[in-house]
């Protein structure tokens, strides 16, 4: 659109949305006092991470040194210490999320110490494996069904994303599609610095 110019309308949920151009800024290198908040924010943020990463490794190190005992560790350094109840790969703990940002803890023996992993939200994690539960096979006859639906399923929409990247890739190389890797960087550019 031009300078002026009123976009068509858009539904945004339960309310129509139109814009209106009150100005066009040609794209340019963004100067430095454009982007100095952004630098110092992550430069800040780049040396706190750093910084919880350094002293997740202490509480490691500390945690080996008293003899595997986390909580002991964790409390000398004054850090909060969490037990979750039992959960499996699927499961989701409360305060932590998916259980995937434990993954470790399933490949590890018991009484073992892993992390730091590091959850969306920011959150810093350094766990221990308590213990393992043995699956109840009596069960498996039960979920066998489901079981068979999530595999088909998940191999289903396998197939799908490849079918959909060979038409794709057939296409472009048809020439009936084209790539204008410029202007998705642009794009691309845009929407970052905008951030």
């Amino acid at each position: 659109l031009k300078k002026g110019e009123v976009s068509q309308a858009v539904a945004a949920g339960n309310k129509i949305a139109v814009a209106l151009v009150t100005d066009v800024i040609p794209a340019h290198p963004s100067t430095f006092a454009e982007v100095q908040n952004q630098i110092r924010d992550a430069i800040v943020t780049g040396r706190s991470q750093a910084a919880v990463q350094q002293h997740a490794q202490e509480l490691i190190e500390k945690t080996k040194s008293m003899g595997g005992d986390l909580a002991k560790a964790a409390k000398s350094m004054g850090l909060e210490v969490k037990t979750t109840p039992e959960f499996d790969r699927a499961g989701t703990l409360d305060g932590i999320g998916s259980a995937s940002y434990l993954g470790a803890a399933f490949d590890r023996p018991d009484g073992t110490v892993f992390g730091p992993s590091t959850t969306p939200d920011g959150t810093t994690l350094v766990g221990k494996v308590i213990s393992h539960s043995t699956p109840d096979m009596s069960q498996l006859p039960a979920q066998r069904a489901t079981i068979r639906d999530e595999i088909k399923s998940q191999r289903a929409r396998d197939r799908a994303a490849l079918f959909e990247s060979g038409v794709k890739e057939a296409l472009v190389k048809a020439g009936k599609i084209k790539i204008h890797k410029d202007v998705i960087d642009r794009l691309v550019a845009s929407y970052s610095s905008n951030s």
